[in-house]
């Protein structure tokens, strides 16, 4: 299964898909940094039971709040 999972530095612009907990529900580490993602985490990333790790900084059009599981993200 697929542990790490890394789309940084590509120019994406687009909002985040809920359907990857359904497809890589295994994901401990996602690296999405430097891209220009729009909206917001959605709800269904709450699903993702094994994630340690999630960066999503400088995209300046993603916002909003993170939801209260991700309280037990590692340091990234």
């Amino acid at each position: 299964a697929m542990k790490y999972f890394s789309l940084s530095h590509n120019n994406f612009n687009e909002s985040l898909p809920i359907e990857w907990p359904q497809v890589a529900p295994d994901l401990q580490t996602i690296n999405l940094e430097l891209n220009d993602l729009e909206g917001t985490l959605p709800e269904e990333w709450k699903n993702f039971t094994s994630l340690y790790s999630l960066s999503v900084h400088d995209n300046p059009r993603l916002g909003g709040e993170l939801p209260a599981n991700y309280s037990m993200l590692g340091p990234s």
